[in-house]
């Protein structure tokens, strides 16, 4: 999911329907990537961390 994103900020939905995942799943993995300060949630969406 992390390499999906690249730069630029992305919306959970636009991630769950490019990745064919159900939205829960989607944001249980950002949740669990904004936890772990791999991503951060900002306006618009999520971005990765670099």
């Amino acid at each position: 999911m992390l390499a999906l994103p690249g730069s630029g900020t992305h919306g959970a939905v636009m991630l769950s329907a490019h990745l064919y995942w159900d939205i829960n799943r989607c944001l249980d993995c950002l949740t669990a990537l904004e936890v772990s300060g791999r991503v951060l949630r900002v306006s618009g969406g999520y971005k990765a961390v670099t």
